[in-house]
């Protein structure tokens, strides 16, 4: 748009308009003989303007044109920083909810560990069933706090892939360890602060 408003400074509006028709069959009265008529009619117009003077219209064209260009350049800029922003705010994302797999994991078996041992101590005697039951509740919300981990990790990450825009469940395994090696040759030149 800019250019076509730079442009309309020196080139002129040209508008070519033409016009064909036939007569295929013409009868009755008063109708021209053979060697008189030609059914076809040709009619072709050519209009080449110039207008030397438009009252500021061309150069507000141009202005507002440079304002609009100047407003999208703005707008991608932004629109990549919001992008970058999402990309590093999944990845935080991404590095939490895979390290909470492991903490949840290790909750898991402590849980798990403890309810053994107040089994133990209910066999024999020593702890009372409401013991028993906690351990057993708390057994089982730590297990289902790691299925949890893993299922945020795996939401976290088809997030992250669609921020990034690619899907490497789609990819091949090539493909996969080319772009692993990329991103952590990214991350090593960044940490020498190059």
């Amino acid at each position: 748009v800019l250019g076509i408003a730079k442009r309309s400074h020196w080139t002129p509006d040209i508008f070519l308009n033409a016009m064909g028709s036939d007569r295929f069959k013409e009868w009755g009265a008063g109708t021209k003989t053979k060697a008189l008529f030609n059914g076809t009619d040709w009619a072709v117009a050519l209009n080449v303007s110039f207008p030397l003077y438009s009252g500021g219209y061309k150069s507000a064209n141009k202005r507002q044109a440079c304002q609009e260009l100047k407003r999208l350049n703005l707008q991608l800029r932004s629109l990549i920083e919001i992008k970058k922003e999402e990309i590093r705010n999944s990845t935080y994302k991404i590095i939490s909810s895979y390290t909470a797999i492991a903490l949840s994991q290790n909750a898991a078996e402590t849980a798990d560990k403890n309810l053994k041992l107040v089994q133990d101590s209910y066999t024999t005697g020593v702890m009372p069933i409401v013991d028993l039951l906690d351990a057993q509740n708390q057994a089982l919300v730590a297990d289902l706090e790691t299925a949890n981990a893993i299922y945020d990790y795996l939401i976290d990450l088809m997030i992250f892939q669609r921020d990034v825009g690619r899907f490497d469940f789609l990819s091949c395994q090539n493909d996969v360890k080319d772009w692993v090696e990329q991103i952590n040759d990214y991350f090593k030149h960044h940490r020498q602060g190059g």
